[in-house]
């Protein structure tokens, strides 16, 4: 119900307004058609007896009244100059009435140029602007004046109209009498059409125009906000002639005045307009292409302020507006432009101002070419389509943003349930990462016959990668490493179950190949879809041998430093967990004082560069020769700078590092 309520009031009272009838009847009378015509300002021309014949004739409504477009009527030589621009001159008919009309009249005249008087039977009955001194224009002023019916005659009746104009000159029709109730709704709609709809337009202008120029200065990237706040500012200054005269006499500004300050928005408004297009489709809008576009417009306007007389201010708009196709073609030009690349925000604007750029060739054929007979600019009626398509454009951007703010908020909340999440799990993996790195020894084994360093380096919080020993006495040790398949939790936790077995069967230390099988024993039920692989050393001071055992792991390698070469052991094993089928093989070496035994995970020689070249086995023997002064505890120090330098990616390594360093002393 509530949504109906407006449109029934509203129809209420457009019925009011145009439903009832006329309580008196109707009455009409056309006074267009043959008037005299008289240059001068007698106000004896306005005595009813006042003897007319020799007056010359002239055809109203006309809009051709200038003295240098009347000069034909005037044959003679002691007439006014036609390069004459400003002047009086009087108009008179007589009106033949069968009978004295019932009701009063209104006598209406669409529009006179520049200022008025009208007199019927030499009485007063109506004027509009004002008479020099302090000359007012009424221009686009409706006017309808009463007409007593004590003042008309049955018979003869005269009417004088005594015009003063400055620059233009013209009357326009339709010119009649009628009746005073059909004259007053008539002047009532042509009220709200040319002077108030216009008000209330240009002050909506004038907001639309702050709107924009707030918006480009919170966004002053966006040119199109800036151009289109001073075109619609531009276009407020030229509808506020319409009433600004009519309404605001009492203005402390002469006529001229509010004439140049309203067309500036004429001047300035057309390539203000084009310029907005161009940057609204993110066309370019340089140096280059806004001088051209707005030197011209400056120049006329310079020339327009400077100009005292009214004729030279018309004379500089007038060459402005020869101007707008030049706009308009560019407009177009881009709007097709824009149409073969498929732009829709550019089509879109372009319908809007479709309907601008075609009035605005109609105004250019009325009024500087004079082709047209009209004295309203048509192509203002133009700008409530654009601004309500761009009205339009902007809603739908906003309520697009709006929709995109509401899912980024949703986005944002999920981000932060997210990041909590995360928080949780970070923290757990500190806490995993603390219980990993406790299962790690805290203190190498030190046993009198050997030196051992270690370098363990989890590729995230936690790893798949362990070790242990088993530190049986100062001649023999125990040395066990392991690599899990996989990275992060899951491998984390089958390398805390590998070191829970490694624990559990440190009574085997002393036998290699059996330790390896009782591992693979307990661990493959419990490592599903993973597996690992393994080497254990056995390192006996007292017989000088190791016994070493892989589970599908790296070699063992041994530099011999008496002799400066590297031994790889390599013995056969599968890894633990891939199969029931497991089995390992045992090889036993001699060593001797001076020897570097050494064990590590793959992630030392799969190391890549930047050329996607692997660090590989060739360098890391290199490396191991070339620092063989460096004792255990400094030399995985120094191949994990030579690895972060190879890598060239600092820290960050895609496996899991271990290396186990041990010297026979």
């Amino acid at each position: 119900m509530n949504k109906l309520f407006v449109p029934i009031i509203l129809l209420i009272a457009v019925t009011g307004v145009f439903g009832r009838e006329n309580p008196s009847g109707k009455w009409s009378h056309d006074i267009s058609g043959t008037w005299k015509i008289m240059r001068g300002n007698s106000q004896s021309f306005a005595r009813p007896d006042y003897d007319d014949s020799h007056w010359p004739e002239v055809e109203l409504p006309s809009k051709y009244l200038m003295p240098s477009e009347t000069d034909h009527l005037f044959p003679s030589e002691d007439m006014e100059s036609p390069k004459i621009y400003k002047g009086f001159v009087w108009y008179r008919k007589t009106l033949n009435i069968s009978s004295v009309p019932s009701q009063d009249l209104t006598l209406q005249i669409k529009e006179i140029m520049n200022a008025d008087r009208v007199f019927i039977n030499g009485a007063l009955v109506g004027n509009s602007g004002k008479f020099p001194p302090g000359f007012r224009s009424a221009w686009s002023r409706f006017r309808s004046y009463p007409v007593p019916r004590l003042l008309l005659n049955a018979g003869k009746n005269t009417i004088a109209i005594q015009v003063y104009f400055d620059s233009e000159a013209w009357i326009l029709g339709p010119m009649s009498l009628v009746d005073s109730y059909s004259g007053n709704r008539k002047k009532m709609i042509m009220d709200i059409l040319l002077n108030h709809m216009m008000q209330g337009f240009s002050f909506i202008l004038i907001l639309i125009s702050f709107l924009f120029f707030m918006l480009y200065f919170r966004r002053n990237s966006e040119h199109h906000f800036l151009l289109f706040a001073v075109s619609t500012l531009m276009l407020s200054l030229l509808i506020s002639l319409q009433y600004l005269e009519n309404f605001y006499s009492t203005l402390p500004l002469s006529s001229n005045t509010i004439f140049k300050i309203t067309q500036t928005g004429m001047i300035w408004f057309p390539p203000c307009l084009a310029l907005f297009f161009r940057a609204f489709v993110h066309q370019d809008i340089n140096k280059r292409r806004v001088i051209p576009y707005l030197s011209l417009a400056l120049l006329f306007w310079v020339m327009m302020i400077f100009s005292i007389e009214r004729h030279n201010i018309l004379m500089w708009r007038n060459i402005s507006i020869i101007m707008i196709p030049f706009f308009s073609f560019d407009i177009i030009y881009v709007s097709l432009s824009q149409l073969l690349k498929k732009n829709r925000r550019g089509i879109l604007i372009f319908s809007g101002m479709l309907p601008i750029i075609l009035l605005g060739f109609h105004d250019v054929l009325a009024f500087p070419l004079e082709i047209i007979e009209t004295g309203t600019p048509l192509f203002v009626f133009g700008i409530p389509i654009f601004l309500i398509i761009i009205a339009t454009y902007l809603v739908n951007q906003f309520i697009t943003s709006l929709n995109h703010a509401e899912e980024l908020n949703l986005s944002l909340q999920q981000s932060l349930i997210e990041k909590e999440r995360l928080l949780l799990l970070e923290q757990e993996l500190t806490v995993a990462r603390g219980l990993q790195l406790s299962s790690v020894p805290k203190e190498l084994p030190s046993p009198s016959s050997f030196k051992v360093g270690v370098l363990f380096r989890p590729m995230e919080k936690i790893g798949g990668d362990f070790f242990n020993f088993s530190e049986i006495d100062d001649n023999h040790i125990g040395v066990l490493i392991a690599d899990v398949s996989g990275h992060g939790i899951p491998a984390a936790l089958i390398a805390a179950m590998g070191q829970v077995a490694f624990n559990v069967l440190t009574h085997l230390a002393q036998e290699p190949v059996r330790l390896i099988l009782e591992m693979n024993n307990i661990l493959e039920k419990l490592i599903k879809d993973h597996f690992l692989t393994a080497g254990y050393v056995y390192l006996d001071k007292t017989s000088e041998c190791l016994t070493y055992v892989r589970a599908g792991h790296e070699p063992l390698l041994i530099y011999r430093r008496s002799r400066a070469i590297i031994e790889t052991i390599l013995p056969r094993g599968r890894a633990i967990g891939l199969s029931n089928e497991f089995f390992a093989e045992a090889e036993r070496i001699s060593i001797e004082k001076g020897d570097r035994i050494i064990l590590y995970t793959d992630c030392i020689t799969e190391t890549f560069n930047d050329k996607k070249e692997m660090y590989g086995t060739e360098n890391f023997i290199s490396f191991i020769k070339s620092h063989d002064d460096l004792n255990p505890e400094e030399f995985p120090k120094a191949l994990l700078g030579e690895l972060e330098r190879w890598n060239k990616e600092g820290s960050q390594f895609n496996d899991d590092l271990t290396l186990i360093v041990i010297d026979v002393l």
